[in-house]
């Protein structure tokens, strides 16, 4: 799975607080911005590598196809700090974006879009205390 696990505490609190969890909708936001990811591909010197195709899938699982689940509202506003002369880095574009990620399990997750309420309180009062 190419999901970080990580999903902003604003989409969190939202199927928290809904009574229908499964109609919210969640943006995969790429970890990486794509645009990045392709810029950096292209330069990189392929004749130095044994199999430019290995090295491709394996960044694309490892780092650019990965992804972190926000709301689409945050999703647009991510864009402006996720652009090549700004970007700097995915923390670096959450932070500036105001966002703030939370971790959870792909378990939890579908539990809390099946509508358990106590899961996602835990996992925000967790994050809370840390």
């Amino acid at each position: 799975e190419l999901w970080t696990g990580d999903i902003s505490i604003k989409a969190l609190t939202k199927l928290s607080n809904s009574d229908t969890p499964k109609k919210i909708t969640l943006t995969k936001d790429h970890h990486y911005p794509r645009k990045i990811a392709a810029a950096e591909l292209f330069k990189l010197d392929w004749s130095t590598f044994l199999s430019p195709a290995e090295e491709v899938l394996k960044r694309y699982k490892t780092i650019y196809g990965r992804f972190n689940l926000v709301l689409p509202d945050e999703n647009k506003y991510l864009v402006q700090y996720q652009k090549g002369k700004v970007f700097v880095s995915p923390e670096d574009s959450y932070r500036k974006a105001g966002i703030s990620l939370i971790k959870i399990s792909q378990e939890q997750l579908n539990k809390i879009k099946n509508g358990d309420r106590k899961i996602a309180e835990l996992a925000l009062s967790n994050h809370l205390k840390s």
